[in-house]
C-alpha cells in the first residue's frame, strides 16, 4: 500500500540521515606539531597547532553576554534559511537553552554542533568569534564533569579508547613521518571504549570513497592527567548505551605507531594523550613577549 512505501522511504531517509551525520562525525582535520623546530621557525602547521591553543585561551576571557548569544543564534537562523526542520531545533535553542544543556545540544548532532565543527575545522576566526557564547558553555559543562569523571575512574588509571575515522592516503603518510609529534584535532573529539564498534565504523565509512583507508585510532588515556579536559557523556546521549568519551578543543595526543594490520584491513595509529602542547605553547608566549619588550 501506499502508507507502507511512504513509512520505508521514510526508514531510507532516516538511515541516509544517521549515516551522514556518522560521517561528518568522523571527518577530522587536525594540526600536527614538529617538536624539532625552533619557535622562530615554525612550519605552518606548527603555526597552526599554536594558534588554536592561544584562540582557546582568548575566548574563555571574552566576557559573556545575552547579545552574544543572541548574535550567534542570529546566525544560525541566515544559515539555515529555508530549512524548516533545522529552523525548529533553532527556535527551541533560542527559548529553552541553558549551559546545563550545552553537551545535550552537541550530541544532538544539529545546526549547534555542524556550525561550530565547521568554524573549528576551518577556523574562520569571524565565525568563531559568533559561536565563542556556546563554545564557552561546552568547555565549562565538560569542565565540571571531567572533574567528576576523574574522581570515578580512579581503576585502571589508563583507559583504552578507540575512534574509527575517514582519512586519506596522504594523511596517513603525514602520521607516519611525525612518529613522536604531537597532534591537536582541531575540534571536540568523540572516542568510544568499544573496539568493535569503531572497528566497524572505520571499515564502513572506507566503502564510501576509494581515497579514503579505514583508520582506527588507538589512545591511552591516563585518567589523573593536569591540563586536560575530557569527559563521559553517554548519560547525555538520546538513544544510546554507547559510552562516548568528548574530548575539549586543545587536547593533544602523541603519535606512537601507525601500521597496517593484514588481519583486520585497517590502518592503525596508537597515541597517547599528552599535555605538552600546553608547555609549548606557554614556552611561544613568553618568547613572543620577551621579544616584543626587548623591541
Amino acid at each position: 500500500s501506499t502508507n507502507l512505501s511512504l513509512s520505508i522511504d521514510d526508514k531510507f531517509i532516516q538511515s541516509i540521515r544517521e549515516e551522514l551525520t556518522d560521517l561528518q562525525r568522523r571527518l577530522l582535520t587536525f594540526s600536527i606539531y614538529d617538536k624539532q623546530t625552533s619557535i622562530k621557525d615554525l612550519s605552518k602547521e606548527s603555526a597552526l597547532f599554536l594558534w588554536f591553543q592561544l584562540f582557546k585561551d582568548i575566548i574563555f576571557q571574552l566576557p559573556k553576554s545575552e547579545e552574544s548569544k543572541y548574535e550567534m543564534i542570529e546566525q544560525c537562523r541566515q544559515y539555515y534559511h529555508g530549512n524548516q526542520e533545522e529552523l525548529t531545533n533553532i527556535e527551541k535553542f533560542a527559548q529553552t537553552y541553558t549551559e546545563q544543556d550545552s553537551i545535550h545540544w552537541y550530541t544532538k548532532q544539529c545546526f549547534i554542533s555542524r556550525l561550530c565543527n565547521k568554524a573549528l575545522r576551518t577556523q574562520d576566526i569571524e565565525l568563531l568569534y559568533i559561536f565563542r557564547y556556546y563554545i564557552q558553555d561546552l568547555h565549562k559543562r565538560l569542565s565540571l564533569e571531567h572533574q567528576s569523571f576523574r574522581n570515578t575512574e580512579l581503576n585502571p588509571p589508563i583507559l583504552t579508547l578507540y575512534r574509527g575515522l575517514k582519512l586519506t592516503h596522504d594523511d596517513i603518510t603525514h602520521f607516519q613521518s611525525n612518529i613522536d609529534s604531537l597532534v591537536l584535532m582541531n575540534g571536540f573529539f568523540f572516542t568510544t571504549r568499544n573496539y568493535d564498534l569503531e572497528l566497524e565504523s572505520a571499515l564502513k565509512l572506507s566503502k564510501h570513497s576509494v581515497n579514503i583507508l579505514p583508520t582506527l585510532l588507538i589512545i591511552q588515556v591516563n585518567v589523573q592527567l593536569d591540563h586536560v579536559i575530557f569527559a563521559k557523556i553517554s548519560s547525555q546521549i538520546n538513544n544510546s548505551n554507547e559510552d562516548e568519551i568528548l574530548f575539549d578543543i586543545d587536547c593533544a595526543f602523541k603519535i606512537h605507531e601507525v601500521y597496517f594490520n593484514n588481519k583486520k584491513n585497517v590502518w592503525i595509529i596508537t597515541m597517547s594523550l599528552t599535555n605538552e602542547n600546553r608547555l609549548i605553547a606557554g614556552k611561544y608566549i613568553e618568547t613572543n613577549k620577551r621579544e616584543i619588550e626587548q623591541g
